[in-house]
């Protein structure tokens, strides 16, 4: 155990906390925080279509290429939350916009090639596997049946 009152001990929380200071002051990180938003709000709604008790694999894909392309237009243009923290910018907060144009790019590219590599690589090969469990195939009415179920 490190005495807090050590001079090592105070000099090294006092580095973390000027160097959070910095980090809460730029304009970056303000940006990036509401980024993260605009991008949650896109990843939950796929989140939440898996989590459908009536999720069907087709509905899913269709959800993630949404995603996918809602992902791919916040890469260049402006969501909700990241309009509403240009406005509300405080004109206190310090540096440029480049290292968070850079790590939005950064960002939104990661995501894309994670949701690509676990969810898209073949659709319609599972779309054609998992059709016969689909809802809308399923007969509507008894005269439909005719045929099919035995009783």
């Amino acid at each position: 155990m490190k005495n807090p009152d050590a001079s090592s001990a105070r000099s090294i929380q006092g580095n973390k906390a000027v160097n959070l200071c910095k980090v809460v002051e730029s304009k970056s990180a303000w940006l990036m925080v509401h980024f993260i938003l605009d991008v949650l709000t896109v990843l939950v709604d796929v989140s939440q279509k898996f989590q459908l008790k009536t999720a069907v694999v087709s509905d899913i894909l269709s959800e993630i290429n949404m995603a996918v392309q809602n992902l791919q237009k916040l890469k260049t243009v402006d969501g909700p939350q990241l309009r509403n923290a240009y406005d509300k910018a405080s004109p206190d907060l310090k540096g440029g916009v480049t290292a968070f144009t850079s790590a939005r790019a950064k960002l939104v590219d990661a995501l894309l090639a994670a949701l690509q590599n676990r969810f898209t690589d073949s659709p319609e090969e599972i779309l054609e596997a998992c059709e016969v469990f689909s809802l809308v195939n399923f007969p509507t009415c008894k005269a439909e049946t005719e045929g099919f179920i035995t009783t």
